[in-house]
């Protein structure tokens, strides 16, 4: 995208790459919401597995960064 003009389509294609890249990795089988105790932030559980697939499709040989509070 560093040579392209951003529009809605070079947005709508960005975001179909990303999301058919998703479903290579298959996030589904990462997050399974029928284990997940009562009470847990199903969202952020989802986020969490989405961006790490992200950060792994982007750079398979670096440890996954796993952000601290405080």
């Amino acid at each position: 995208m560093s040579n392209t003009t951003v529009n809605e389509k070079v947005l709508g294609e960005c975001l179909n790459e990303i999301s058919r890249a998703l479903l290579q990795f298959d996030v589904r089988k990462i997050v399974n919401l029928e284990t997940l105790a009562a009470g847990t932030n199903m969202q952020r559980i989802i986020q969490q597995a989405v961006f790490r697939e992200l950060y792994n499709m982007l750079d398979p040989g670096k440890p996954v960064f796993n952000p601290k509070k405080g």
